[in-house]
């Protein structure tokens, strides 16, 4: 009985180790697409090792309080679909703490796997910076012919992204990985004087490669938390402070001189987007008086989880152009999403999680930096970042001597979280399928394979038919107005608060000459996005109409 169970536990225990080692190699995975197969696969092995609630610590209370009210916004959203993808998307953060704290014991396999894992993010970084970009502006050179949005989102890329969706989020990898790397130098206060050469080198690549992804925020946070290490460093090894000072210096240095040696070639560096600076801050700004509007309106249980950039619309600026899919800060997010009470548990789970990691200063500072970069970013809807961050929450995290609070109903909040568990891999793995179906179609579409698209189309929507997104882009795949118009309004029927139905089926009742029903549906287009110039241009053009 014994061995079976110390079986099961390494089984457990190598899993993690698995996860731990892909995550930051899969972040370009998106959510609510194929990410959610990650998701899925880390709450399969978190439901069947699933632990008996005796007594549990306070931050676990906040943490599975906090996974409740969003899973009762989830609930109580009008798109239940994306609503509880993402609620599972959160209760993976608590699974991944969990993981942390059952494996603390193994801290120096696992930053022996980070680091190992860091590598190959880099390699990717250099095959990504030093060939496919030279041979991406070559190709673009030669076919001057290849025009529109696909060259200039090439020419967008140029800013060093890696294994992640955005260079925001490299940076913001950078800043997580950081203390982890060296936090593994000591071992019972002696020093590993040969991985500090080979964290020497890792080190100098990050001082180069940071520069290149153009963050602002991100590069800025991170040669703070560089100061940090340097001081934190410097009464146990002043050689060690000195390596990491002299070595950060190089790498920017070298990386500048890089960049001047290259202007020609269309890099847009973080030197030649300080101008825009002002611009950014203020959109930023614009975003958080908007994200404030919608908790102002939804207070209690938010806009619903993944909703925002449906009800953002509505609440948007009139000064702001773009339209953003987050507020870019993790507690505004939180709190327009999933309410107010959500936000106050999640701040007393950080605070007291992070209050018992303070005995390692420079994990403490790593996760506390990334927690400033993301009250000006998304990292927190990148799978790498987010998961990554749970973990060493938990992993790093002091057992409390004090604040055990016991649970009378335990078993009770057992069967809840199971339940919730179960729920969420149902919604990831069906999610996860259905979206590599639509990443496919949408990839076919833009290729101008139709035929090939609307295939891949259906295929999604069988697998997932409660989607209004799949719905919207399928409509665009149609041969015929008929059915591109019964698209938009499946669409309609699982997104009611979404503008873009409403405006399509307006274009297409005006095609029809079907003059009354346009303008019905411009009335509630413009009801839910009052500041959008193409409807309010519709909406006048069908105004003028006798």
């Amino acid at each position: 009985m014994y061995k079976s169970k110390n079986f099961l536990k390494n089984i457990f225990k190598y899993l993690i180790f698995i996860l731990i080692f892909f995550i930051p190699l899969l972040s370009r995975m998106r959510i609510e697409y194929s990410g959610g197969l990650i998701i899925g696969f880390s709450l399969i092995i978190y439901l069947l090792c699933f632990f008996k609630l005796i007594k549990i610590n306070t931050d676990e209370i906040f943490l599975i309080s906090f996974v409740i009210f969003y899973f009762i916004s989830a609930f109580l959203s009008k798109e239940r679909e994306i609503s509880f993808v993402w609620s599972g998307y959160i209760l993976s953060w608590a699974a991944f703490y969990y993981f942390g704290k059952k494996i603390k014991d193994d801290r120096k396999i696992v930053s022996n796997i980070l680091i190992l894992s860091l590598i190959f993010v880099l390699s990717y970084c250099f095959w990504q910076f030093f060939i496919i970009f030279p041979a991406t502006r070559e190709y673009f050179a030669k076919h001057t012919e290849i025009a529109g949005n696909f060259s200039s989102n090439v020419y967008s890329s140029i800013r060093l992204y890696g294994t992640f969706l955005y260079p925001n989020s490299l940076a913001a990898y950078f800043i997580l990985i950081s203390g982890v790397m060296w936090s593994s130098i000591f071992n019972k206060n002696k020093i590993y004087k040969v991985r500090i050469v080979i964290l020497t080198i890792i080190w100098l690549i990050i001082s180069f490669f940071i520069w290149q992804t153009g963050s602002r925020v991100g590069i800025i946070i991170w040669l703070v938390e560089v100061l940090f290490i340097i001081i934190i460093l410097f009464k146990s090894s002043k050689k060690i402070s000195l390596i990491i000072f002299t070595t950060t210096f190089i790498g920017i240095l070298i990386s500048t001189v890089y960049l001047k040696l290259n202007q020609n070639e269309n890099i847009e560096t973080i030197l030649e987007r300080k101008i825009s600076t002002n611009t950014t801050i203020s959109a930023k700004l614009l975003t958080y008086l908007g994200s404030l509007k919608i908790i102002k309106n939804h207070p209690i249980v938010g806009c619903g989880p993944g909703n925002f950039s449906h009800y953002y619309a509505q609440y948007r600026p009139e000064k702001q152009r773009d339209l953003p899919h987050s507020a870019h800060n993790i507690f505004l997010d939180i709190a327009a999403n999933a309410g107010i009470i959500s936000l106050i548990f999640f701040l007393l789970f950080i605070i007291f999680s992070l209050k018992n990691t303070i005995k390692n200063p420079l994990i403490f500072v790593s996760l506390f930096m990334l927690l400033l970069h993301s009250c000006a970013d998304w990292n927190f809807k990148n799978i790498g970042i987010a998961l990554l961050f749970f973990f060493l929450l938990g992993l790093y995290r002091d057992e409390e001597t004090k604040h055990i609070i016991k649970v009378r109903f335990s078993k009770i909040l057992s069967i809840v979280l199971i339940i919730l568990v179960i729920i969420s891999i149902y919604f990831q793995v069906r999610s996860g399928i259905a979206g590599m179906y639509f990443q496919k179609a949408e990839e076919e579409f833009y290729f101008n394979n139709r035929q090939k698209a609307v295939v891949y189309f259906e295929t999604a929507i069988n697998f997932n038919p409660y989607r209004a997104e799949y719905y919207i882009k399928a409509a665009f795949a149609q041969s015929t107005l008929r059915n591109t118009k019964d698209y938009f309004k499946k669409a309609l029927e699982y997104a009611p608060d979404w503008n873009e139905p409403y405006y399509h089926l307006a274009r297409i009742s005006l095609l029809e000459n079907n003059i009354e029903e346009a303008k019905y549906y411009i009335k509630e287009a413009l009801q839910l996005f009052p500041s959008s110039e193409k409807i309010i241009l519709l909406n006048d053009s069908l105004s003028n109409l006798q």
